[in-house]
């Protein structure tokens, strides 16, 4: 298994702490072979990593090293994908402006290059905030979004969004 795969796989156990030691190996060996993009994705991962232990501040650093990186490489695609990890990391942090800041810049990024998979994460983004701030049609019309581009591009993230908008239809029942 990858380094970054076995990144993913300590988050998914739950095991953060792990993740965080992984990808802080990854960020070395990057830094070590002047491996800019590779620096990049490591430091945006661990900053999700970070998110996960609740650890906002140093999460939103690292996110903030990646963007600069991503944006000095001029790598369009990487940078969209580190605004949608920092707008989660805002999120989680209940900063729900900064957070929509992000997606909203991630989400015109990707419109503009045509980077599919990560106007939809800024799209999911957003409607979480929506939701989250008691805007529940706003929401739906941006999961709505979402699960088109999800689903066309047949990831596992279109059942997530399909749930989603099972529970925000179950919570409109219920009133």
């Amino acid at each position: 298994m990858s380094t970054p795969a076995l990144h993913v796989a300590y988050a998914r156990l739950g095991r953060p702490e792990e993740a965080i030691t992984t990808l802080e190996l990854a960020l070395n060996s990057c830094r070590e072979a002047h491996y800019r993009a590779g620096e990049a994705a490591a430091l945006d991962s661990l900053g999700l990593a970070l998110c996960l232990t609740e650890r906002y501040d140093d999460a939103t650093e690292h996110h903030r090293q990646a963007l600069a990186l991503a944006r000095d490489i001029g790598d369009p695609g990487l940078e969209a994908d580190i605004l949608n990890s920092s707008g989660e990391t805002f999120n989680a942090a209940g900063q729900p402006d900064d957070a929509q800041a992000c997606h909203d810049s991630a989400l015109a990024l990707a419109r503009t290059h045509g980077i599919r998979h990560e106007e939809a994460r800024a799209l999911d983004g957003l409607a979480q905030i929506l939701h989250n701030t008691g805007h529940p049609a706003d929401a739906r019309a941006r999961w709505h979004e979402a699960l088109a581009i999800y689903t066309e591009l047949s990831v596992p993230e279109a059942a997530t969004v399909r749930t989603q908008l099972g529970d925000l239809q179950r919570l409109v029942l219920l009133r």
